[in-house]
């Protein structure tokens, strides 16, 4: 199932608690290692008969490498939110942790790849969410888990959730993007507006390119034509594409 994996996606998006410098870096340095993390761990334990558990065990052991790495190089009040999608020739597999979030499009049906976390599991830690701009931990933090951000630990934790997702040839697109889209677009309106410039592209006889295309404020990395046909036969490691906020 997974010896055909073709693309890893990320977006990622710095949480502006510390100084401006050091955000973007702790972002720069997610972008260049975590796929490598993951690519390490791949390697130390893949098999043909890789199973989702041990594949989900993979991807969240990634991402406490990452925030271990993290966590050595900057300041405790400073992380990043991460959301990942492996692309396999059957499935799209996604893990994330933060409010970033990703969506299929699907015929005419827009698809969570991802899940929200809830603000539950921190009260129940005895942690404090205040209602300021909505909800935000001890009024500060508005997502509930995140790579870094160990001041707020053991509250805001790393563990990123893992969802799979067979593909099908009615798949249009997939729509990575951080709360910056998501808190002004609802999945259904994002996903019938990607669309609607895909069929665009497409009536006027150009061609789609496999690369993704990354909106102008960086809010959002847009995978068109993510049909079964555009994704050959054969194994090779998985390519990256990033997406930093």
């Amino acid at each position: 199932m997974y010896e055909d994996t073709k693309s890893l996606f990320t977006v990622l998006e710095s949480n502006v608690l510390g100084a401006f410098r050091l955000w973007i870096r702790v972002a720069e340095n997610c972008a260049s290692n975590l796929h490598q993390k993951l690519l390490e761990l791949w390697e130390k334990d893949y098999s043909k008969d890789m199973s989702n558990w041990m594949l989900q065990a993979v991807l969240t052991k990634s991402f406490q490498s990452m925030d271990d790495l993290v966590a050595g190089k900057f300041n405790e009040d400073i992380g990043s939110t991460a959301v990942v999608i492996l692309v396999t020739q059957t499935h799209l597999i996604t893990a994330n942790c933060g409010d970033s979030r990703a969506v299929l499009y699907r015929g005419s049906e827009a698809i969570s790849l991802s899940r929200d976390h809830k603000h539950s599991r921190i009260e129940s830690l005895g942690g404090v969410v205040l209602d300021y701009h909505g909800p935000r931990v001890f009024g500060v933090l508005a997502m509930s888990r995140a790579i870094g951000e160990r001041s707020f630990h053991p509250w805001v934790i790393p563990v990123s959730n893992v969802q799979f997702a067979e593909r099908a040839m009615d798949d249009e697109c997939v729509i990575i993007a951080t709360d910056g889209l998501w808190d002004i677009v609802s999945s259904d309106e994002a996903a019938r507006l990607a669309t609607r410039v895909l069929h665009t592209r497409r009536g006027k006889g150009s061609t789609i390119s496999r690369r993704p295309l990354i909106s102008s404020n960086n809010d959002a990395l847009f995978l068109p034509s993510l049909s079964l046909q555009t994704v050959r036969r054969g194994h090779e490691k998985p390519r990256m594409e990033t997406s930093i906020t």
